[in-house]
């Protein structure tokens, strides 16, 4: 049986912790592309839930589905826009063919002030997204999937699939967490403190999204380079010109 606290260390300080270090370093566009491939390597246990070896499209809505919509309700009918933005960034780092087919153009917004922006879609040709409330509705339904799935036999097939760069502080720890020890997120990434809590979803949504959006504006007072990526984009530190 695996491990399921090791499991989780060699996720967060593979995936979600490269996510945090590419917002402190102001690569927001390397930010949002690193969060769409972390909903990716997520439809890969959901798809080995349904017997299939290969994830596709259908697994990456379904965990927007099935774990995003419950950090928000807005999810829940954006997926195939989700989908089509993740093809763009990931493939082309612009246009694609899957925002042409639908005639999507995403704005990827960071800065203060556009959380009300957040996963709106306008006219059906707009969506907005904006990355502190991104990043922290990820984590919080990466919460959500491992606690509801502490059990499942599919932890022991994905697993051996997730690459794992680590140094001797991480040897350490992964050999503390085989020894009966707790995850340390704080040594992960000190942004992820609040999981060592056991405050309720909710709250660790609304502490991720406050830190995120603090680290965001002392990079933008110190006049860190803008590293953003689509069409639409505001150039000024994510606020909307009218």
């Amino acid at each position: 049986m695996i491990n399921y606290n090791l499991l989780k260390y060699k996720f967060y300080s593979t995936v979600v912790s490269d996510i945090l270090r590419a917002i402190e370093g102001g690569s927001y566009g390397g930010a949002f592309i690193l969060s769409f491939c972390c909903i990716d390597y997520f439809s890969v246990p959901l798809a080995l839930e349904q017997g299939k070896q290969k994830s596709d499209k259908n697994d990456f809505k379904l965990f927007i589905q099935k774990y995003l919509n419950e950090t928000n309700k807005k999810y829940s009918n954006l997926h195939d826009e989700l989908y089509a933005i993740r093809c763009s960034l990931v493939h082309s780092y612009g246009e694609s063919d899957a925002t042409k087919q639908i005639e999507l153009t995403p704005h990827l917004l960071y800065g203060d002030d556009i959380t009300d922006l957040h996963l709106t879609l306008e006219n059906k040709k707009v969506l907005y997204i904006n990355l502190s409330d991104f990043v922290s509705e990820i984590i919080t339904a990466i919460e959500i999937y491992f606690y509801l799935n502490s059990t499942s036999t599919t932890l022991n097939e994905w697993s051996p699939k997730l690459y794992y760069p680590q140094n001797n502080i991480a040897v350490y720890d992964r050999n503390m967490i085989k020894n009966g020890g707790a995850v340390n997120y704080k040594s992960i990434h000190p942004m992820l403190e609040i999981l060592e809590s056991n405050e309720t979803f909710d709250i660790v949504r609304s502490t991720l999204k406050s830190i995120i959006e603090k680290e965001i504006n002392i990079n933008l007072k110190k006049g860190t380079p803008t590293s953003i990526v689509q069409s639409g984009m505001p150039a000024n530190g994510g606020k909307l010109l009218k």
